[in-house]
């Protein structure tokens, strides 16, 4: 993963894209999706002219505080982290509520 900027920014600018295009697979809304995208990518363009020295290293930051695996060490190491126990149920109760979205909308179509 690179940690300079450009490469940060054309990173987020990517992942600003593939939100856009999940938005509108999801809700079936062209206007939705591609201004959320497009949206996301502005953003992103204009931080990057604004102060691009902001932009270095922030795609491994967040990749590292994404990370599962990072929180499941403390558990391996014998710590109870309070805060690695909720972020796992938060992002349990993400998925499970994915889920139970993706099966609402099988059942009305």
């Amino acid at each position: 993963m690179s940690a300079t900027a450009i490469g940060s920014a054309i990173a987020l600018f990517v992942l600003a894209a593939l939100l856009g295009w999940v938005i509108r697979i999801l809700t079936r809304n062209d206007t939705l999706g591609y201004g959320v995208g497009l949206g996301l990518m502005g953003i992103t363009v204009a931080l990057y002219l604004i102060d691009e020295t902001k932009f270095e290293g922030l795609l491994p930051d967040i990749m590292k505080k994404l990370s599962l695996f990072d929180r499941l060490d403390t558990f391996v190491n014998g710590v109870f982290d309070l805060t690695a126990v909720v972020y796992f149920l938060s992002v349990g109760a993400f998925f499970l509520f994915l889920t139970v979205q993706s099966l609402e909308k099988r059942r009305y179509n």
